[in-house]
């Protein structure tokens, strides 16, 4: 009842397969740990790439510029992700592809059979 404009996720799935996933520490980072995620600006530069702006994915922040924030490390341009927004998509992606293996093992399923029919055929005529 809070929502409303609802769209397939079919048209984002080429900006989807243009998404690099990446390891990477983070500049201000005291725990020294690897983190797994994006870079923002290759996110936007896919959207982009397919048409979309960043406007169409609220899983793409572009921040308010703030060179006295530390956050920001005095970096110009500042943007970010809002990985929340990830999971809809990956789930759309994780469907797409279960339904595309269903049908392959189903057409597999029906080549196996009609293969085994006509080497029994086969067989047959071999030896009658």
């Amino acid at each position: 009842r809070l929502k409303h404009s609802f769209e397939s996720l079919g048209a984002f799935d080429c900006a989807y397969m243009d998404l690099k996933p990446v390891s990477f520490q983070y500049i201000n980072g005291s725990s020294g740990r690897r983190h797994f995620g994006f870079g923002a600006g290759a996110v936007r530069k896919s959207l982009e790439k397919h048409g979309f702006t960043t406007q169409d994915f609220a899983g793409f922040v572009q921040m308010n510029e703030n060179p006295e924030s530390q956050d920001y490390c005095g970096i110009k341009d500042p943007m970010g992700l809002i990985y929340t927004e990830f999971i809809a998509w990956n789930t759309h992606m994780i469907q797409q592809t279960r339904r595309e293996l269903d049908e392959l093992r189903l057409q597999l399923k029906e080549l196996s059979e009609k293969y085994n029919q006509l080497l029994l055929e086969k067989t047959k005529e071999v030896n009658p």
